[in-house]
């Protein structure tokens, strides 16, 4: 992932490490090791201060950028974490895991403290991804749903199940109009957000789809 600025980039591996890299010389600038098993997905917080990394370890770390350091460790997964996102705002953290649950944690001042936890999934869950506005969020699952929630309240708003396998990947269009998601079952679709239709299926891969993402203008995935 590119920080917001596009300076630096932070990598995940199965080393157990997350790496921060200078964009332009390609260096090592930190390397972080606090995980005990592979680091499965990093994201920066929208002021590029912050990373957070997502491990099977289970846990949810969150590293200063300047120092490299880690300065708060989010517990409660209780099997490996597999995706983690920041709010619009960088107040609240999202996180997916393969112990069916979403948990959701909020920035108290000084500390992150749990909002939601959510097992509404009936199996793992892969992804998450905030709405551009934060008001929503989204997760995918191995239960062949995207659903999508109340980000203050923690409810369900939509289930989207057109996917007839594993979701891997969710993504919300800049303007949040729009959903689009990955899936085993080798499509991509998309979703209107506000009535939680499909509006669109895209085939062509010959496996899984592991991830994807809008254009910054949203006109392409």
């Amino acid at each position: 992932a590119f920080s917001p600025d596009g300076s630096i980039v932070v990598s995940s591996g199965y080393d157990n490490t997350a790496r921060v890299w200078d964009a332009q010389t390609g260096k090592i600038i930190h390397i972080f090791r606090e995980h005990s098993a592979p680091v499965i997905t990093v994201t920066f917080s929208p002021d590029g201060k912050q990373i957070a990394s997502a491990s099977d370890d289970r846990r949810i770390c969150v590293w200063d950028v300047q120092t490299g350091q880690s300065t708060h460790t989010l517990e409660g997964h209780s099997g490996p974490a597999f995706g983690v996102a920041f709010s619009p705002d960088g107040k609240i953290i999202a996180s997916a895991g393969c112990d069916k649950s979403v948990r959701v944690w909020k920035w108290g001042g000084q500390a992150w403290r749990t909002l939601h936890t959510i097992r509404k999934h009936t199996d793992a869950v892969f992804a998450v991804a905030f709405s551009p506005d934060g008001k929503q969020f989204a997760s995918s699952s191995a239960d062949c749903t995207v659903r999508v929630w109340d980000t203050d309240s923690g409810e369900a708003i939509h289930t989207l199940a057109k996917h007839t396998s594993h979701v891997r990947s969710v993504a919300f269009s800049p303007d949040g109009n729009h959903l689009v998601s990955g899936a085993a079952d080798k499509s991509i679709r998309v979703w209107d957000v506000q009535t939680g239709e499909p509006i669109a299926v895209f085939s062509g891969h010959f496996g899984v789809v592991n991830s994807v993402a809008f254009s910054k203008d949203g006109k392409r995935i």
